[in-house]
Parts: structure tokens; sequence; C-alpha cells
């Protein structure tokens, strides 16, 4: 079986290509994100409270590339090697008759599988030291990562995650074909003498108990998403269209002979006889059809998932901070004085990041310091439990989702890892309802500028107005102090700005990867089904059907697949997007649903051009004399 397998991946390499290719990319990804990360460790501790936050921020969103990463190649592994099966049936049935069993064709599948893993994990792990290199400037490039920042890839931090690479990238290859190799195990000998490509059963029971419980698993992952904390929510929501695009893509042949009915009826009514022949071409291949839509529904429900739902959290989160500020002026300067005449309160408010070590863990949260009095006026508390005026000393008050997530309530004591390093036992003297997705624990200013790390920003001012018509008079007599002055709605506008853009960067990085790693699946897919087509096509032609009418026929059935694969792909979106957006209104934040029209329609004609670039090329390829049967 090794010979034979070594046989078929030398006379298949074209339909191959892509599955090696998306391992070699997939690895060396892993290998490359993992570096920088683990690089990454060897500068915190020496680097100033930004540069840690910005590498924290980086570990994050290359985490979420490897993660994306495995997810895409499994998928496109898994999705190649099933084709492949399906086109190779009547070779499969031949070595049935000739004396194979199920186990040793499973064998020689699988065989096939170590074999390309293999080449591509060690290619891919390599490729990934460069790799780190360029992926580290792209985050400076970005400003994800500070310019001036040094990642130090030393040899001894190359070498864990090159391994730990290769070994998921073999692994990773083999989970994605272990379905072909069953399936190719189950063909029986008589589908030797098969000639139609008519798909009669194209969803066995296994896959519809699948797509279901992806379909299900991905709805039960938005309704989770409000009672997620907020520092949980995003990495959450980019993993909730994941399984929904599995649910759809192993449902898809259910799907296609309807949806490419209704998409390619047009084509159909005004192209003449080669719209009429591509649609029933689309109809009759159900696998070959919904195996090259996949491709597509994958790009466009993952990166229109990543698009939509990180703006609909930076605007959420946008709501919620506005929320969460009641004050009407905020100023920063030296040497700031609560002591303001003609104010309702003047409070101080310092953010600070610590660590809450509860049940042997730790948590990072993002605290604010404040002055005791008057911060039910600069702050929107909501209704309160215990006695906020007993944050002096060493208390806490905590939101209530959040005490509940740490398993706290009044008079608990709890210890934080300060930004200095100290650890400091609080006790809670109160809960607050606070606005849904931003309910820091508060502590006393105070100890919270005991505990300031080097560099760290230094505390604000937010006054709280008696009539909003005095807000130009105290604002000339603290800009007369030598402080700078702004409208806290302005400053929440530009944090909100800041913070969205970062969001809006690592989701453009996760999408664009996402789309150049399932791009590879179009070209691969289209590539094999074409390849595939010759004899058809060499019928066509004998038939008295000219070269240009081929063509066109061949761009009607990529217009059809790419139509069909757009609507799942938008149907993935609706419901990963709609759902969050839903979860975020029941929460109590009443904000527009906009999706950024603009990138989801390019990466959807990314889509479209490729497919129908691909098409043309393979069908041209197909139709020479050489490729003729």
């Amino acid at each position: 079986m090794l010979w034979i397998a070594v046989h078929t991946l030398r006379g298949r390499c074209v339909s191959f290509a892509g599955a090696f290719l998306t391992l070699v990319f997939g690895v060396a990804m892993i290998s490359a994100s993992g570096t920088v990360i683990a690089a990454s460790g060897d500068g915190t501790g020496t680097a100033g409270p930004a540069a840690r936050t910005a590498l924290a921020e980086a570990g994050n969103l290359l985490a979420l590339f490897a993660g994306i990463g495995g997810f895409l190649t499994v998928f496109i592994v898994a999705s190649t090697f099933s084709f492949t099966v399906s086109q190779r049936r009547r070779e499969l049935a031949l070595l049935r008759m000739a004396g194979a069993d199920p186990g040793q064709v499973r064998r020689m599948v699988l065989t096939e599988t170590t074999v390309l893993g293999t080449a591509a994990a060690a290619a891919g792990a390599l490729l990934g030291v460069p790799l780190a290199s360029v992926l580290s400037d792209v985050l400076v490039w970005r400003q994800v990562l500070p310019a001036g920042i040094e990642v130090p890839l030393t040899p001894s931090r190359l070498v864990a995650p090159t391994l730990v690479a290769f070994v998921l990238g073999l692994a990773v290859a083999i989970l994605g074909a272990w379905p072909a190799a069953r399936r190719a195990g189950a063909i029986r000998p008589v589908e030797a003498f098969r000639e139609a490509a008519v798909d009669t059963r194209p969803i066995p029971r296994g896959r519809w108990i699948l797509g279901v419980l992806g379909l299900a698993a991905g709805l039960g992952l938005v309704l989770l998403l409000p009672r997620v904390p907020a520092d949980g929510q995003l990495p959450l929501a980019l993993f909730t269209a994941q399984p929904i695009v599995v649910g759809l893509a192993l449902l898809a042949p259910a799907f296609v002979p309807r949806l490419t009915g209704l998409v390619v009826a047009p084509l159909a009514a005004f192209t003449g006889a080669s719209g009429l022949l591509a649609r029933e071409n689309l109809r009759a291949a159900i696998r070959r059809t919904a195996s090259c839509a996949a491709p597509v529904l994958v790009t466009i429900g993952i990166t229109g998932s990543l698009l939509a739902g990180t703006d609909l959290l930076g605007t959420a989160a946008r709501a919620s901070a506005a929320k969460l500020y009641t004050s009407q002026l905020r100023a920063t300067g030296d040497n700031l004085d609560t002591a303001v005449p003609g104010v309702r309160a003047a409070v101080l408010v310092e953010d600070a990041a610590v660590s809450a070590l509860v049940q042997r863990t730790s948590r990072e949260v993002t605290a604010v310091g404040v002055t005791g009095k008057g911060v039910s006026d600069v702050l929107g508390l909501g209704t309160t439990t215990g006695d906020p005026a007993q944050l002096t000393g060493s208390a806490a008050m905590l939101g209530r989702r959040q005490a509940a997530g740490l398993g706290l309530t009044v008079g608990d004591s709890v210890s934080l890892r300060m930004p200095d390093g100290a650890t400091v036992p609080v006790k809670v003297v109160a809960l607050y309802d606070g606005p849904p997705l931003a309910a820091p624990p508060l502590l006393p200013e105070q100890l919270v500028a005991r505990h300031r790390a080097a560099g760290a920003r230094p505390p604000a001012l937010h006054v709280a107005l008696n009539d909003p018509a005095d807000a130009a008079r105290v604002g000339n007599l603290l800009a007369a102090k030598g402080y700078q002055v702004t409208s806290t709605a302005a400053w929440l506008a530009t944090a909100a700005g800041f913070r969205e853009d970062g969001m809006r960067i690592g989701a453009e990085l996760l999408a664009w990867f996402a789309l150049l790693y399932t791009l590879f699946a179009v070209a691969n897919t289209v590539t094999i089904s074409l390849g595939e087509r010759a004899s058809e096509f060499s019928q066509l032609r004998l038939l008295g059907a000219r070269r240009a009418q081929v063509l066109r026929m061949v761009l009607w059935e990529g217009a059809g697949i790419a139509l069909t694969g757009l609507v799942l792909g938008a149907a993935a979106v609706a419901l990963a997007v709609g759902g969050l957006w839903q979860a975020v209104r029941s929460a109590g934040l009443d904000i527009p649903l906009d999706l950024p029209w603009g990138p989801l329609l390019s990466i959807a004609a990314g889509c479209v051009v490729v497919l129908l670039t691909v098409s043309t090329v393979a069908t041209t390829v197909a139709m020479r004399p050489s490729h003729a049967r």
C-alpha cells in the first residue's frame, strides 16, 4: 500500500497540490505565530507597561491566527481528500475488485495523507522561521506592536514552536483525511461499473448529524456571548462563525440542487444552450458543486463574521462606555485638584491593569481607581448593594456580573496583583450593576496610586456639572489651572476610535489571512474538478460545440458556484452576526446593525474573480489535445 500511495501522489500531484500548499502555509503560520509569541516573552520583563500590553494583545491576535489557521487547514484538507476520493471512486472500486479489502483501502488513503502531511509539515515548520520576522514586521507596520520594539528570535525560542507546528501539521492532515479514508474503505467493488456523475445520496447520515451539531454549537455560542466577561467576548465572537460555517458546509449538498437552480435560472434563461447545460451540470453533480462552493462559503462566512462582528462589538463597547462615564468634563494634568467650585462632583479616575487571584487562578481585569466621594455622579453605577462609602483603604467595589463570575459577594476578600507586582488583599464592600459590557472593579484611587507601575498614565479628573450650561465656565476655570480639558463625550469618542481601530486592524489581518488561505482551496478544488472533465469537454467538441461555447458553459458554472457559495456564506454571517446583535440588544444596549459593506463586497468580488479565473485557465488546459481522452 505504501508503494501504491506514493505512486498515486506522484500521478495525481495536481490534485493534491492545494492540500500540500495549504498545509505548508498553515504550519508556517502556526510556527511563525508560536515563535513570535515565545520570543515576545523575552522582552516583557524590561518593556514598559504600554509595550507589555501591546505584546499581550499581539499574542492574543497571533493565537487567533494559529487557531483559525488550524481550523481552515483541517477543513480544506478534509474537503480536498473527500473530493479526491469522490473523483477516484471507480479507481478505488477496481482495487476492491482486485482483492483489496476495506482496511487496505483506508490505509492507502491514510498513507497518502501521512506522506503528504510529513513533507508539508516539515516544509511549513522550516518556512515559519523566516516568516516570524516578516510577521513581526507586519504587526509593527499595522501598529499592533509599537515601533522600535524588539522581538528577539533566539535559537532557543525557535525549537519548541517549530516542533509543535510540525506535530500539529501532521496531526491536522491525518485528522482532515480520516473521514475520506473511511468513505474510501466503504466503496463497493460493483461501483467500478458506474459511469454516471449523478449523485444519488450526497449526504450520509453521519454528515447530517455533524452538520446539525455544528449549527447548534454555533447558535449556542451566540446565546452564550452576553454571559461571558467583556474581555472574553471578542475571542469567542471570532470563533462563533466557525461551527456555523462547518454545519452549513456539511449540509450544503442538501441545498445545492434547488439553490443552484435559483441562482443560475437567469443565466439559463438569457444565455441559451450554454447556460442551460451549466445549470443541469451543477444540479446533477451535487458533490462537485458543493465541494467547489464550500471554499467560497468558508471565505465569506469567516471573514464576513470577523469584520462585521468586530464592528458590532466595537459599537457595543462604545455604547457601554458612554453608560459608564456619565461626567460632562474630563481634565488631565499635574497635581489635579478635586476642589472645583460650582460643580456637583469632581472625582479622580485612574485605570489599572490588575490580576484577581481566585481559586488558584489568575484573571486579568482592568480596574478603575476612584476617589470615594461623588463616584455615583461621574460613573453610571446603577443599583448598588453594600456601602459604596466604605471604598477606602484596601476595599473594592465590583460589578455584579463580574463578582458572580469570580464567585464573590459583599464581605468577601480577594487578593489582587497590582501593576507594580505587589499582591494586596482587598475586601468587597459593595456591588453595582453598571452597564452591560463595562463594569470594572472600583478601587480607592490612593491604593492604585501607591502601586502605580513605572510609566503608567496619571489619573484624570472627571467633573459632573450641576447645569450643562456651566461647561464653558468650568472648562475655563480648569484650563486656568494649567489642565487640559475636553468633554467626556469627545474623550470617549477618541478612546473608542483607538480601541475600534485596534479591533478592526486585528479583524482585517485575520480576514485577509482567512481569504488567502481559502483561495488555495478554491483554486485546488476547481482545478481537480475541471481536470477530470477533459473527456466530457472532448465529447462536447465532437457534438459540434465550439471552444468558446464550452468556456462560456464553464464560466456560467463558475458563476453559479460562486453565487451558491456567497448565498451560503451570507447565511452564515447572518446567523453569527445577527445572533450577536440580538444578544447585545438583549443585554440592554440598543445599537444599530451596520455592516462593513465595502470590505465584504471586496472579499466577495475577490472570490468570484478567482473562481472564474481558475475555471477559465483549467478549462483551457483541459481542452488541449494532450488532455483529451
